[in-house]
């Protein structure tokens, strides 16, 4: 796992908690905790002690450019499903944790990445690690429910169609790079969408979403040891079998070592949007 896609895990993690605390930007000497799991996940821990808040991220070296033709899009759609409730249930495992805590949850898909983030009260970072475990290690691709998200992603799709800079961003980078995987569209074009199952979006799980694309990023008031201990046992079992090598997206890096294959926006408001990536 390349150190610059840590890097970037591990900023935007230490900008959000920046934001939160009521000293701003004040120093914070205390040192970041690096750690690989034995099934290659790395978790990354920083203590920051001046609002009772944690902030949670887990990143995924994986997104739009990673995606075979004909299936444009799966990556958006499987981060969709991983936050989405099983059928009979109001809300999901993860979704129900951070919200009846009083905390925030959302996703990004990009590029090159999956991300998920949480922010909570510091007392209920244990539960989100647990919650996350939980939803990794047995996600449900129904197809009742995929049908029912793939409307949802479809109109995200067409919002997002109404937002000149979205829409001057992907015609610039469909221009600019086509024929490679950063070309592409990460919402999927609805050609693409209808064809996406229940079985493409367990094949794209088991082929990505693997330990050692993972990057587990704790920020705020929780204690470093404390979060290396639990995520040993909430994260080491998730299994790290099935994933191959990544040596880069179809249109992105191929040199240097391989690596491993690897809450919800309001609905009253158009979702945030960021260049090169798509929230939830």
């Amino acid at each position: 796992m390349t150190r610059s896609f840590v890097k970037k895990a591990f900023n935007n993690l230490v900008f959000v908690s920046m934001l939160m605390s009521p000293m701003g930007l004040a120093d914070n000497n205390q040192a970041v905790t690096e750690v690989t799991l034995e099934n290659g996940l790395k978790v990354l821990v920083k203590t920051d002690n001046r609002a009772p808040v944690a902030v949670a991220q887990l990143w995924y070296r994986v997104g739009s450019s990673y995606e075979p033709d004909g299936k444009t899009g799966v990556s958006h759609v499987l981060e969709h499903m991983i936050l989405k409730a099983r059928p009979g249930e109001a809300r999901g495992p993860l979704a129900r944790t951070v919200q009846d805590a009083g905390g925030y949850l959302n996703a990004r898909t990009g590029s090159d990445h999956t991300a998920f983030y949480q922010v909570v009260p510091s007392l209920q970072w244990e539960a989100v690690l647990g919650a996350q475990s939980k939803v990794l290690s047995s996600p449900h691709f129904e197809e009742e429910s995929v049908d029912a998200e793939r409307s949802v992603i479809i109109e995200e799709a067409r919002m997002s169609e109404l937002n000149p800079s979205a829409f001057s961003w992907k015609r610039m980078m469909e221009g600019a790079l086509a024929g490679s995987g950063y070309g592409r569209r990460i919402t999927g074009s609805e050609e693409s969408l209808v064809r996406i199952d229940g079985r493409a979006l367990s094949e794209h799980f088991g082929r990505w979403y693997v330990p050692g694309n993972m990057v587990q990023v704790v920020v705020g008031d929780v204690d470093a040891d404390r979060v290396i201990h639990r995520a040993r046992e909430l994260l080491d079992r998730i299994g790290s079998s099935g994933g191959e090598a990544r040596s880069g997206g179809t249109g992105g890096p191929s040199s240097g070592p391989p690596p491993v294959s690897s809450g919800p926006v309001g609905e009253d408001r158009m979702p945030e949007w960021t260049p090169g990536c798509v929230l939830a």
